[in-house]
């Protein structure tokens, strides 16, 4: 967990895999339609293709695929609740991401509660720069935002967001299940040591609790989940504790 101190005006989230869940994309079989080698980051392996035809056709074979895949796409749990409840903080929220603009509106359409009018900024890879991990969609959405790039936190299922939100100088969260961040599309640069995030969380639910440390306190009595959470730690035998 980041030590240093902090304040977050806005929270940047990766959309598939963190605001949907999981799964919603077969990435061998994107894989094995493009041509692309097992462990090569779809994106750039299609960026890398000199030839322009054979580029465009590789771009609309996997916007085939997010299209498809998008159709299909449910909200993670807690998703609407925390983005209404940062608004409601006068926190920015916003989205970055590697899949298309196209994708994303077609996914949100399965939210009964959300709409991409809800947040303040929506950065896909159609944006100008280079898509995750390299920083260029954080400094793109922190940019539209008015928002120093120490001021927010960039929320992620994969090293590649904990990467691009590192670069960029910002706090990470990385959304870990069952100890473990899914898989998916490998991130450019893979065979080198993951970068360690600021915050390590079990569900979406946990990103307010993080922008709460990062406020100042209410006036009166420390909160009482606060108050709970640190206490919950102590261990003492102290006769002299009547109530642990």
């Amino acid at each position: 967990m980041g030590q240093r101190p902090y304040r977050i005006r806005a929270v940047l989230f990766d959309f598939d895999g963190t605001l949907t869940r999981p799964g919603s994309l077969d990435f061998p079989a994107i894989r094995e339609a493009l041509g692309c080698p097992p462990g090569e980051p779809i994106l750039e392996f299609i960026e890398a293709v000199s030839d322009e035809k054979e580029r465009a056709r590789l771009k609309a074979v996997l916007d085939g695929f997010e299209s498809r895949a998008a159709a299909l796409a449910l909200p993670a749990e807690g998703a609407e609740e925390i983005v209404h409840g940062l608004r409601r903080a006068g926190v920015l929220v916003g989205i970055v991401s590697r899949n298309s603009t196209v994708a994303i509106e077609s996914s949100m359409k399965n939210f009964l509660g959300l709409s991409l009018d809800d947040f303040h900024v929506v950065a896909s890879r159609d944006v100008p720069g280079r898509p995750k991990p390299a920083p260029d969609v954080i400094h793109y959405a922190l940019e539209s935002l008015g928002v120093e790039a120490r001021e927010a936190l960039v929320v992620g299922d994969h090293q590649l967001d904990v990467q691009a939100g590192c670069s960029a100088g910002s706090l990470t969260a990385l959304l870990v299940s069952d100890g473990e961040a899914p898989g998916g599309d490998p991130a450019p640069g893979a065979s080198l040591p993951p970068v360690r995030p600021d915050f390590e969380i079990a569900r979406l639910s946990d990103v307010d609790r993080i922008v709460r440390l990062g406020r100042p306190l209410p006036l009166g009595k420390f909160p009482n989940d606060l108050l709970h959470e640190y206490l919950e730690g102590v261990v003492t035998d102290d006769p002299a504790l009547i109530i642990r």
